[in-house]
């Protein structure tokens, strides 16, 4: 009786097929995931401190007396054109010891407890080279503490930006 084998050549050409296809099937799948992963670890880098607070005004503060609460922030603008700032959103943290409240500012938007200070103006997002002043109604809780962070046009909300604690305020915000 003879026993037959597969010859050592056609072994090694089966076993190579075997490989590419495993190669291509693991890089079908493994390309794109890194493409995905990478975009989305990368597209906040360029507002990492975009919003900054400015104290040299003294709106960063709360009156007490009818909750309201004023911050003033600028942009920290570094080789960003405008096209870059376009749709971009600011999300605020209003936090005390036991609470906190996020208000997202869109350009046009329209919220109810938040404005820009002065004459009424439509709410939109502070520009590039301004400083806005937004002042919050928190009722019924009193904040002394907030957070800054940029909104992409995908809905995405980057790391903090920024942060201060707020004072008793010594000017009038409304």
């Amino acid at each position: 009786m003879k026993k037959r084998g597969l010859s050592p050549i056609i072994a090694t050409v089966l076993i190579l097929l075997l490989t590419v296809a495993a190669i291509s099937l693991i890089a079908s799948y493994l390309i794109p995931f890194i493409k995905k992963t990478l975009t989305l670890g990368t597209e906040c880098i360029n507002y990492r401190e975009y919003f900054k607070f400015e104290d040299s005004f003294g709106y960063n503060c709360f009156n007490s007396t009818n909750n309201l609460h004023g911050v003033s922030i600028k942009t920290n603008v570094q080789g960003l054109a405008e096209k870059d700032t376009e749709g971009l959103g600011l999300a605020l943290i209003f936090t005390d010891d036991l609470t906190s409240k996020k208000v997202e500012i869109k350009d046009n938007g329209s919220i109810e407890q938040i404005k820009i200070l002065g004459p009424i103006a439509p709410l939109e997002v502070v520009k590039p080279g301004e400083i806005l002043t937004y002042v919050y109604n928190g009722t019924p809780n009193l904040y002394t503490k907030v957070e800054a962070y940029a909104i992409l046009k995908s809905g995405r909300i980057c790391d903090k930006s920024d942060e201060i604690n707020l004072v008793p305020c010594t000017k009038k915000l409304a």
